[in-house]
């Protein structure tokens, strides 16, 4: 658990919850920012901080800013959000075009409270946004997204983004507790 979000498993992807239920928000909307802070207020995870507005604006500027598209949304039922996503479509140096957060891999979230129905509908909406991204006029060459196993199974964007043709890259890390004496540490 981190703060009200939880990390989502594929075993929700499917479901019940119908779709006409589900609630779109776009980063275009004027009131996307500030359900996006009321809803990841709460979060105690570290990489959250990476994905302030300032961080951002950071990276974008570091990125050589350019034109990007906010592709970032929240997916409601009713007044309470689901699911919360943060990325941009940019262009790289190279001309390509990279779905991200900058430097940063996509920001996915979901909130813990919700009910089991209300992530599977919130699941089968992700997948028709992705769906519509990857597959609009001008779509994305590559996808930044880090997924991190849970009891060895992918999460549901990661899912989404391997059923639509994406090519993982594997990668491994490992947390080290550096509170631990000097000796543990060797």
């Amino acid at each position: 658990m981190i703060g009200n979000w939880r990390k989502p498993s594929i075993a929700a992807c499917e479901g019940r919850k119908s779709l006409s239920e589900m609630q779109v928000l776009r980063a275009s909307d004027v009131r996307f920012l500030s359900l996006w802070k009321k809803q990841t207020s709460g979060c105690v995870q570290e990489r959250l901080a990476l994905y302030g507005e300032a961080n951002l604006a950071y990276y974008r500027e570091y990125a050589g800013g350019g034109e990007a598209q906010d592709r970032s949304f929240l997916i409601l039922d009713g007044e309470l959000s689901i699911v919360g996503v943060r990325m941009f479509q940019h262009q790289l140096a190279d001309t390509s075009y990279q779905l991200s957060c900058w430097s940063l891999p996509i920001l996915y979230l979901e909130h813990a409270d919700s009910s089991a129905d209300s992530r599977t509908g919130a699941h089968k909406v992700l997948k028709g946004e992705f769906k519509e991204i990857v597959g609009a006029p001008g779509a994305p060459d590559r996808v930044y997204y880090r997924d991190h196993l849970d009891r060895s199974e992918l999460s549901c964007p990661g899912r989404v983004l391997l059923d639509l043709g994406a090519q993982p890259v594997p990668g491994f890390t490992q947390v080290i507790d550096l509170t631990c004496p000097e000796e543990e540490l060797h």
